[in-house]
């Protein structure tokens, strides 16, 4: 028996050890098994995210496939064989080291979506315009510098991202993708935007982003149907007036510009519940912002206002206010009527004091007022009970009101460079809790 249990415990070493470097951590192993699972089942769907350096033929018999998982591999090149995958619907190739596809991709022509993103792809052979069911094509992050003309022959794409390539100006075989609903042109190295866009009447969705476009065309104002669209990180100085034709967006994002001011033809666009312009040379909101009641978040952190109007009061659906990094020196007491107000970003200002109709803001549930001059909180300052989150540090404030120490829900405290002489040093050097629990116990 003693000799059985050494040799049953050799035997455990040894098939325990090869086991867990031969097939519980060998891609090419791990992949034979889960074909075979398939070919047995009958399986529509196979999942190879595996760390694959080389496809195995035996993935192209199951012809019965629909969807098929080949990310996140090493593969380099994919078979020719591929082309016999003829029912397939969904083909997922994105981040897998490809350098090229092979003709035979345009023999899958029940495929509708293709993922081709961040791999290593110089050019696209001709026969994908075969592809005539594709609804879907994603190219971002390869190293494309055209596409070619049968792209055009992709009648029913709605979806196409092109992002992170050195296109450097828009191929123009995506004009002739009428069906186009969402379009991804971000980081191309576009300097302008062709008036030809104008033709994609059917999209929802541009993004134009990190491109060093100066200017729009007045023609994108004939992109009715867009509902979102984004500017971010380019280099624009104003926008088109027809802009106020894009009465169906609902989200306009302007960060990282170079806008001094948002044209009033923006205000216009009542749909709008995002509108971001954050990190620009902003100096002035206009009261026509009251305009904009369904807007839910609001985004204008780094930029140079001095003031915020008092129609910004208009604004009953706001959720998210960002004004962080601008030199607001007070608020108008009609912050007030924002009691939608879910987060409320005043960081990096120069507050002095805050208005009273503060504390009407009985939905409010983080609050940054650091790095102001603010010297006093208000009474009302104890109506908002709700908070989660609240920062007042970096200010002048000699005292925390007592009413901090009854918000049950505030589970983050920020006082630190504030001349506190209640509480005092010796308690707000302690935890949390116990800053509360002193404030609710005593009085100044």
């Amino acid at each position: 028996m003693t000799l059985r249990r050494m040799i049953l415990g050799i035997c455990m070493l040894i098939l325990g050890a090869i086991p867990a470097f031969t097939q519980e951590n060998d891609p090419h192993a791990i992949a034979l098994e889960r074909i075979e699972e398939a070919r047995v089942s009958g399986a529509d769907r196979l999942d190879l995210r595996i760390e694959l350096q080389a496809v195995p033929p035996e993935l192209f018999e199951l012809t019965q496939l629909r969807i098929l998982y080949l990310v996140n591999n090493e593969i380099t090149e994919l078979p020719p064989e591929i082309g016999n995958l003829t029912n397939l619907r969904e083909l997922y190739l994105y981040d897998s080291h490809l350098t090229e596809l092979p003709a035979e991709i345009g023999e899958l022509t029940s495929l509708h979506e293709l993922y081709l993103s961040d791999n290593n792809l110089t050019e696209l052979p001709s026969e994908i315009g075969n592809l005539s069911e594709l609804h879907l094509l994603t190219l971002n992050g390869n190293q494309l510098t055209d596409l070619p003309d049968e792209i055009s022959l992709l009648s029913n794409m709605e979806f196409l991202a092109i992002s992170d390539n050195p296109f450097l100006s828009i191929p123009e075989e995506v004009f002739s993708l009428s069906n186009l609903r969402i379009l991804d042109l971000g980081r191309i190295g576009l300097n302008e935007l062709p008036s030809e866009i104008s033709v994609l009447t059917n999209l929802e969705s541009l993004a134009l982003s990190g491109n060093n476009l100066t200017q729009l065309p007045s023609d994108i104002g004939n992109l009715t149907n867009l509902l979102s669209l984004y500017l971010d990180a380019n280099q624009l100085t104003g926008l088109p007036t027809e802009i106020q034709n894009l009465v169906n967006l609902r989200t306009l994002i302007l960060d990282y510009n170079q806008l001094s001011e948002i044209p009033l033809s923006v205000f216009i666009l009542t749909n709008l519940t995002q509108l971001d312009f954050n990190e620009n040379s902003v100096t002035t909101l206009p009261p026509e912002i009251g305009q904009l009641n369904n807007l839910s978040f609001l985004g204008m952190n780094n930029n140079q206002l001095l003031r915020l109007p008092e129609e910004i009061g208009s604004l009953s659906n706001l959720a998210y206010l960002y004004a962080s990094h601008n030199q607001l020196r007070n608020l108008p007491g009609g912050i007030g009527n924002l009691t939608s107000l879910y987060a409320l970003m005043l960081d990096n200002n120069q507050l002095e004091d805050l208005p009273p109709e503060i504390g009407d803001l009985t939905r409010l549930s983080f609050l940054n007022l650091s790095e102001n001059q603010l010297q006093a909180l208000p009474t009302e300052f104890g109506n908002l009970s709700t908070l989660i989150y609240l920062d007042v540090s970096n200010n002048q404030l000699t005292q925390l009101p007592r009413s901090i120490g009854y918000f049950r829900q505030l589970s983050f405290l920020a006082i630190a460079g504030n001349p506190l002489t209640f509480p005092p040093t010796e308690i707000t050097r302690q935890s949390f809790p116990v800053i509360q629990e002193y404030l609710r116990n005593s009085s100044p």
